[in-house]
């Protein structure tokens, strides 16, 4: 009887241990994972550099864990908000704050300012003007 009591405390102390040690093992989602989280796309939501009508911020930013992106671009005309250019190009995580994005023959360097699971915002210079851009998960969240 002895032996059955001390087996069963060994056995939960055992249990508690593994589910501490499982805890501590949790690591945050790295830059990377958050970027590309679920299938990537991230809406526009505000920008220094433009205002964005409701449609206009069914527009997105799709970016692929391979380097690959589409930009999607939304417009109201004739009354019916709808995709009206498509565009694709690759991007480069430079580091866990910065990150790159090239079309065509150009490349645009953004700091990463914020990324969780439901937030991007980036800094860009375009000349000696520097803007901010916001994304979200929600396309048209105003």
């Amino acid at each position: 009887m002895k032996i059955l009591k001390i087996t069963a405390l060994l056995f939960v102390v055992l249990c508690l241990a593994n589910c501490k040690k499982d805890k501590d093992d949790t690591t945050p989602p790295t830059a990377m994972e958050r970027l590309t989280a679920g299938d990537g796309r991230w809406y526009q939501e505000h920008s220094s550099f433009a205002t964005y009508t409701e449609c206009e911020k069914h527009g997105s930013l799709r970016l692929f864990a391979n380097g690959n992106f589409i930009l999607e671009e939304y417009s109201d005309t004739g009354g019916t908000c709808a995709v009206n250019v498509t565009r694709s190009g690759t991007w480069m995580l430079i580091s866990d704050t910065e990150m790159s994005l090239a079309l065509g023959a150009s490349t645009m360097i953004y700091t990463i300012n914020t990324v969780t699971a439901t937030e991007l915002a980036v800094q860009f210079t375009i000349g000696e003007d520097v803007f901010t851009g916001s994304f979200d998960k929600t396309p048209g969240n105003g």
